[in-house]
């Protein structure tokens, strides 16, 4: 959609966006003196989406490890990579964004169910069996529970 609006608009090879996200915390505000300052922002994570927007696809969307946690049960993603940036120790697993589609419409045989305490989440209709054995083995857990 994005491409061919742009192409309509005139631009003859489109507009290739890349983008890479990450979640932490940063420094924010204006740096610098009174004869010059720049709003900014500083930061381990800023780095980070750095590096994932450099080595993203074009038209792609690539995500840290610690976002993808956050939004999985949103989205719908691959992961592509696991790098160690400049300036990082460990390892990061690299998530690639497929669609912005929620779950509640990614599958016709998607079942959610939401109550006080629990949330169900089924995405393989075919095994609904070992699902119900889960959900009986943790009534069995909790009738333990409320018994002792």
């Amino acid at each position: 959609e994005f491409q061919t609006k742009w192409k309509n608009l005139g631009a003859e090879k489109g507009v290739e966006v890349r983008m890479g996200i990450t979640s932490g915390y940063c420094t924010v505000g204006n740096f610098g003196s009174e004869m010059r300052l720049d709003y900014t922002v500083l930061g381990s994570p800023v780095n980070l989406a750095s590096r994932l927007q450099a080595i993203a696809k074009p038209n792609s969307i690539y995500l840290s490890e610690s976002t993808y946690n956050l939004v999985r049960d949103f989205f719908d993603f691959k992961e592509v990579d696991e790098i160690t940036p400049k300036g990082f120790v460990r390892p990061i697993k690299v998530y690639q964004l497929i669609n912005n589609l929620f779950l509640e419409n990614r599958k016709l045989n998607d079942i959610k169910e939401y109550g006080k305490y629990i949330r169900i989440n089924i995405d393989d209709i075919e095994n609904i069996g070992d699902v119900i054995t889960e959900i009986d083995q943790i009534r069995n857990q909790l009738e333990d529970i409320k018994n002792k």
